[in-house]
């Protein structure tokens, strides 16, 4: 099989990486990391890994530190490459002369194909063995020691998306790209709406009559929009007996939005559109109005306001 420079395989993983979020706060020289979204655990979910592909080919960048290039072919378990090649079919990825399945995945950077691939892959009725199954943890992250090369990870719980990942090679990252660690997030969000007294957080508390109460409510977005397809989040919160008065501040990962930017419309004070690409979301208002800075999924997304009623 040819060599795959950095624009191929490498852009390849780069762009898996953003499409499922990696960790900062851990790494890996070794499997896989499962992270839970800030604030949650994986509790519930049972994970299972399949290998793709191998790794071969690998040069180091001049200083040793990272991988400056490499090639994918085939895992060797049996029914890998009829399983790849029934997914590549559905995400419709071109053909490649000269590359095996998996390394026609690896030169694939669209982030939408690749979440189609990770659908395929993990619908389809016959798979090769798995590396690892039904693996769980009831804290914050998890650790799949497989080895070496590219996977789909699925879940028993069916409000995560499968994933696709590659580990690091030989304990090393590509340029630009760290690997082996990936994000959990749900297709569902919670959502916490606590009073301010004082300049305090309280789950409780009362607030004089003809008095404004001032609520800070902060969410974490769920994992939607992976097809690319524009997505909005609806944050409502009714008011029994009180007027809404004003949303004055949203802030996102510490930084602060123009509240000119969240639509407030009926019942609604808080709301977000999210045009999908590489992993990233971007806030803004449905109808016109310039774009904040992308979002991270995971990244929490607090509004504080006065008055009672954010969404």
């Amino acid at each position: 099989m040819d060599k795959k420079k950095l624009g191929a395989s490498c852009a390849a993983v780069a762009a898996l990486a953003a499409l499922f979020a990696p960790g900062s706060a851990m790494a890996a020289d070794t499997g896989i990391v499962l992270s839970a979204a800030q604030g949650q655990t994986l509790a519930g979910h049972s994970f299972t890994a399949y290998k793709i592909g191998d790794y071969i080919d690998k040069v180091n960048t001049s200083n040793g530190a990272d991988i400056q290039s490499f090639s994918l072919k085939n895992a060797s378990a049996a029914n890998t490459q009829a399983w790849l090649a029934s997914g590549i079919q559905s995400a419709k990825i071109a053909a490649a002369n000269g590359y095996d399945e998996a390394g026609r995945i690896g030169l694939t950077k669209d982030a939408v194909t690749l979440r189609k691939l990770a659908n395929a892959l993990a619908k389809a009725a016959t798979k090769p063995a798995a590396v690892v199954s039904n693996k769980t943890s009831s804290t914050g992250s998890l650790t799949l020691d497989v080895p070496d090369g590219l996977y789909l990870i699925t879940d028993t719980n069916k409000d995560t998306l499968p994933m696709i990942v590659g580990t690091k090679m030989d304990g090393k990252n590509t340029v630009g790209a760290t690997l082996g660690e990936l994000t959990v997030k749900g297709k569902s969000y919670n959502v916490d709406k606590k009073l301010v007294v004082n300049g305090t957080e309280q789950s409780s508390g009362s607030v004089a009559v003809g008095r404004t109460a001032t609520y800070h409510i902060k969410t974490t977005l769920p994992n939607i929009g992976n097809d690319a397809s524009a997505v909005s989040v609806h944050i409502v919160d009714n008011m029994v007996g009180q007027k809404f008065k004003s949303l004055d501040s949203v802030t996102v990962g510490g930084a602060g939005v123009a509240t000119s930017q969240v639509k407030s419309a009926g019942r609604m004070a808080c709301h977000w559109i999210h045009a999908c690409g590489h992993g990233r979301r971007t806030v803004g208002i449905p109808a016109g109005g310039s774009p904040a800075r992308p979002i991270l999924r995971g990244e929490e997304v607090p509004c504080g306001r006065s008055g009672l009623r954010l969404a």
